[in-house]
């Protein structure tokens, strides 16, 4: 019931920024969770609206000061945190902890992790965005980064457990890429080592098998 109520305020905070003539959607996890059946635990917004209209048509209190800094605007609504970011743009900066810049549909698609988590979806037009093709690889059940599979991973080391967790929980195999021991090694050793431990939490256990690139199981 409760997601049902989220998913309710979801689609009227959409409204209200096509209202003020903005296009609006949901992205990543709720839109592959649905494709797949099943209940997603929150829903994030991507709009075309700069940050400041965003604050100006949801004037709540930000929650986090780490969202306002990556240009999302989180806040407390009915109980539960909503999230609002325009389309963002990170082609250009060398780290992932410095600010991205406001882009386009096109760019803020790049900027995530997998192509499953790519997809945008406006529930009030049923618009949807997905120039990456993640419908389909969701379909076939391969998990496939948005790029060159070496960049996304060491853009974000946590990506490297973020991949185990989906070949575990939705039964995907990766295509394109492979993770190695030495891989988890090094994400433990590095700066983001609180952060993958948070992740790995979330697994159960390590896959008993891994895919090798370009293959499928």
């Amino acid at each position: 019931m409760k997601n049902i109520k989220n998913f309710v305020i979801t689609k009227h905070l959409i409204s209200v920024l096509n209202d003020a003539g903005f296009d609006a959607f949901v992205v990543g996890g709720a839109v592959r969770d649905m494709i797949l059946g099943m209940t997603p635990s929150d829903f994030d917004i991507v709009t075309d609206a700069p940050i400041e209209t965003i604050k100006n048509l949801f004037p709540f209190p930000c929650h986090g000061k780490i969202t306002e800094k990556f240009l999302v605007h989180a806040f407390k609504f009915e109980g539960a945190i909503f999230e609002i970011a325009p389309f963002r743009d990170e082609g250009s900066i060398e780290n992932r902890n410095d600010a991205p810049k406001p882009g386009n549909a096109q760019t803020d698609v790049l900027r995530r992790d997998f192509t499953c988590n790519s997809i945008m979806w406006n529930p009030l037009t049923d618009e949807i965005l997905d120039p990456l093709d993640g419908i389909q690889d969701i379909h076939d059940k391969i998990l496939r980064t948005t790029r060159d599979a070496d960049i996304v991973f060491a853009e974000d080391p946590v990506r490297i457990f973020r991949a185990i967790r989906f070949q575990r929980k939705l039964g995907f195999s990766f295509f394109g890429f492979e993770i190695t021991n030495e891989m988890i090694r090094d994400a433990l050793a590095s700066q983001n080592a609180d952060r993958c431990r948070n992740e790995i939490a979330k697994i159960t256990k390590l896959p008993a098998g891994i895919c090798r690139k370009g293959e499928q199981q």
